[in-house]
């Protein structure tokens, strides 16, 4: 499945981002589009908890979605309210709102997030920066190279919604070339997942830097 999904970024890494079915195609959905319609509901209403208390609107969520869904030609559910989306953005949206809850309460003024998925969570935070009144210097992402090439592109074609200078790096530096202070860190998954080997890697060279962060856990 993980060799399928490398297979098909790298037979497209010179493709016109605006043309390519990704978030449909099932090489790629099966790694990283993989929130159900029925898991989406319940992110759904756990964001419609979350945003009761502040200035954010459901349109908010709307134009996010339509943001994040407008390319890759995502599986989208009807949720209501004028939201027709995929799952997945609901997933980074509700991702977004508890990272830079949390990260408002920290000095962090710099992101690392190992593990980049094609940039849909950085573009998330980005959106909803200027409801919290954060100001996010840095945003390192740690991938693979192929994962890097899509998340490049992804972020430049949304532009426009980035407020964060994004700097990449390959995987197997660890994050050894980042010398930001106040680190905040960011993995859904990726730091779970890989082989012990590698997690390690990171715990001696990427966690020693890190001030906070946020981690989705994936094993046991």
């Amino acid at each position: 499945m993980y060799k399928n999904y490398i297979s098909y970024l790298s037979n497209n890494s010179n493709s016109d981002i605006s043309k390519l079915n990704f978030k449909s195609t099932r090489a790629y959905f099966g790694i990283v589009e993989t929130v159900s319609s029925d898991i989406g509901k319940k992110y759904f209403d756990l964001i419609l908890q979350e945003i009761y208390t502040t200035t954010i609107e459901v349109q908010d969520l709307i134009d996010y979605c339509n943001l994040n869904d407008s390319i890759g030609k995502p599986n989208l559910t009807d949720y209501g309210y004028n939201l027709k989306c995929s799952p997945t953005s609901l997933r980074y949206f509700y991702h977004a709102l508890l990272i830079l809850k949390h990260i408002k309460t920290t000095e962090c003024n710099n992101i690392v997030e190992i593990g980049g998925g094609y940039g849909g969570l950085c573009l998330a935070i980005n959106f909803l920066l200027k409801f919290f009144n954060i100001n996010i210097v840095n945003y390192h992402i740690i991938d693979l190279s192929q994962p890097i090439n899509l998340i490049q592109k992804y972020l430049y074609h949304n532009k426009n919604n980035i407020y964060t200078n994004n700097i990449y790096h390959d995987s197997l530096s660890f994050g050894s070339n980042i010398t930001d202070n106040n680190l905040f860190m960011i993995s859904n998954y990726c730091y779970t997942e890989i082989d012990k080997e590698f997690n390690d890697y990171y715990n001696k060279v990427l966690l020693p830097k890190i001030n906070n962060g946020f981690i989705v856990w994936q094993n046991g």
